[in-house]
């Protein structure tokens, strides 16, 4: 079985309950023919390869980028604060407008907020249903008596969006399998990096 499919099992045993956060070999039956593969794929491997982070001996989690200023991020327990949004919408999406090693800001807010409250939005149709896509498109060559063309916002949810967006030959969907990005913020980081691309967007 190709390594990218074994990776993309044990993030979706994790990811929808069937495997606790923290895992073992012991866990995917489907490796009882290669026990190291968690380990060879675990941080500090020497390869770029690195999907796991051993928390203990024989004892891993999925790994996960970073956040950086700009990327969504939601509360793990919205309840336990009062975050006064100068749009008035309350749903669990932020974007972070500041990053420090102890708390962050967040745009429309000036609620700071700790960063050991703070989890990564999951690719699910639930948790980022309000996320949508919005690219920047070049602007089109009017003549002197040409009205511009009228542009209207797609405020579909951006999963489904991507399915009608390509590069290469393939949608921007099978991009994201392609990598096993599993959260929105990874998403973010994969259009900027490749297209400089800040498309996503709260639907506020």
């Amino acid at each position: 079985m190709r390594q990218k499919n074994l990776i993309q099992q044990i993030r979706n045993a994790v990811n929808t309950g069937i495997v606790k956060e923290q895992f073992n070999s012991k866990d995917f039956p489907f490796l009882s023919k290669s026990p190291s593969f968690l380990a060879k794929h675990a941080v500090g491997n020497g390869h770029d390869s690195e999907y796991f982070v051993r928390i203990a001996l024989g004892l891993y989690k999925l790994k996960m980028e970073p956040f950086r200023k700009g990327d969504f991020i939601r509360l793990k327990d919205i309840t336990k604060y009062h975050i006064d949004r100068f749009s008035g919408i309350d749903i669990n999406v932020f974007e972070i407008l500041k990053l420090k090693d102890d708390y962050i800001e967040v745009r429309g807010s000036k609620a700071r907020l700790p960063v050991s409250e703070i989890e990564p939005i999951l690719i699910n149709e639930k948790d980022d249903l309000q996320i949508y896509y919005d690219p920047i498109i070049a602007a089109s060559v009017i003549g002197p008596n040409e009205r511009p063309p009228i542009r209207n916002t797609d405020y579909s949810y951006f999963y489904y969006h991507f399915k009608r967006c390509f590069y290469k030959d393939k949608n921007y969907q099978e991009h994201i399998k392609e990598r096993n990005l599993q959260y929105v913020h990874e998403v973010q980081h994969f259009l900027h990096d490749r297209f400089h691309d800040y498309g996503l967007k709260i639907n506020l």
